[in-house]
Parts: structure tokens; sequence; C-alpha cells
């Protein structure tokens, strides 16, 4: 598919989305559209559906993290419009087609890198990125970071663990409010809970603290 398709790291979970022509296109619009789709499963960051009836109204349902909308706006541009179904805002860019889709423009709705913010986190805060541990003190900035899903664990001593699916966009900044809540003192902790509660508990655990080898890339605590 191309040498600028980048390489993702295995923990970054997927973007579930839809990739829709418009209508009025035809024949020739789902030709795009199959082509977009393609290009967004070869990254490895996408999984995709071809179709979905009453789409906008029932992505939420549908578990769709975004709906992409691909336009054959004249014989040599095409245009992509993609809603960010959790925020309900959309970004649209065009690009000129000659068969094969424009890398910049793949790059600038879905493959380029974002940066996280995370504000307000406890001085003792511990974090877990797409699985990876990273320090967190009051507010870090997590940089360079590639675009799309990323799961963030937020945990801290005498707190309730908070977890999050963040959704970052190229050149954009995602934010996240690391303010935790104290826990109650008669709860276990979640991951004690997970370990008596489930015999594969203790391998997750284990599996989580080997990916911790080398330290992290493109992170800054002020």
């Amino acid at each position: 598919m191309g040498a600028w398709l980048p390489s993702v790291a295995a923990a970054q979970p997927p973007v579930h989305a839809a990739v829709l022509p418009v209508a009025e296109d035809g024949a020739a619009g789902e030709a795009l559209a199959a082509l977009v789709r393609d290009h967004l499963v070869a990254s490895g960051r996408y999984h995709v559906v071809a179709t979905c009836d009453d789409c906008v109204a029932t992505a939420a349902a549908k578990g769709l993290d975004q709906i992409v909308f691909v336009e054959r706006v004249d014989p040599s541009t095409i245009g992509l419009r993609v809603l960010d179904v959790a925020t309900a805002t959309e970004r649209r860019d065009l690009a000129s087609f000659d068969g094969d889709l424009d890398a910049g423009l793949l790059d600038r709705l879905f493959f380029g890198r974002g940066t996280l913010v995370v504000t307000g986190a406890p001085e003792d805060a511990r974090a877990l990125l797409d699985g990876r541990p990273l320090a967190v003190v009051g507010e870090a900035r997590f940089e360079a970071l590639p675009a799309g899903k990323h799961t963030f664990v937020l945990s801290a001593n005498g707190c309730a663990d908070a977890f999050y699916a963040v959704m970052v966009r190229p050149d954009a900044i995602a934010t996240v409010d690391g303010a935790l809540v104290a826990r109650d003192p008669r709860e276990k902790p979640r991951r004690q809970a997970l370990i008596v509660g489930l015999g594969v508990g203790l391998v997750g655990v284990i599996g989580i603290a080997a990916t911790a080898g080398g330290p992290a890339v493109g992170v800054r605590t002020p």
C-alpha cells in the first residue's frame, strides 16, 4: 500500500469506522469508498464496515468511532468528510485523484500524529498509555502519538482508577481531566480484585509489567 503507512504499537486499539460513498456518485463512488477502506484497514489502525443503515443516528449504538463519507468532487478530485462520533465534530479535506489516494490527504485526516494532554492528576499518579507505564505528575503532554484511538488508565494511592478511550486526531490536542475520585475504603483496589476474581488476572498484570522495558518516547512533563 506504500511506505508512507506508519507502524503502529500492537497495544493501540483499532478505530471502528464506517466508510460510505455519497449516494449520487453511484458505482464510481463505491469504488472510491472501497479504496479508502483498503487503505484504512492496511494501516492496522482501523476496523471498517462498508454498510451502515441510518448510520449517523445509530453510530454510537453500533460502537462506531468515526463515519467517513467519500465524494467524487470531479473526475480528478476526491473529497473526504470525517465525522467523529463522540464529539459530533466534522473534518473535511480535498485532494487530487489520479487512480490512487493522496498520501498527504490520508495523513491529514487519519495517519498523522497528535498530542494527548493530561491535567489535574495527583502528584503520585501512575498511568498506562496503551498498556505502557508512564509517569504523570500534575500535568503531562504525550506528544507525537499516532493518530487514532488510545487507551489511558490513571491511578493513584487512595483513589479509584480512571479508564479512558481517547481519540487523538492528526495535528490536534486531545485533553484528559486527570482528577481522580477517592476510593471507598471498603473497596479492594481494582487490580487486586481482578487477580482474586479471575484465574487469568495475574497473567494480565504480568503482561502489562513486561511492556515497561524502555523509556517512554515523546513524553514531556512540565
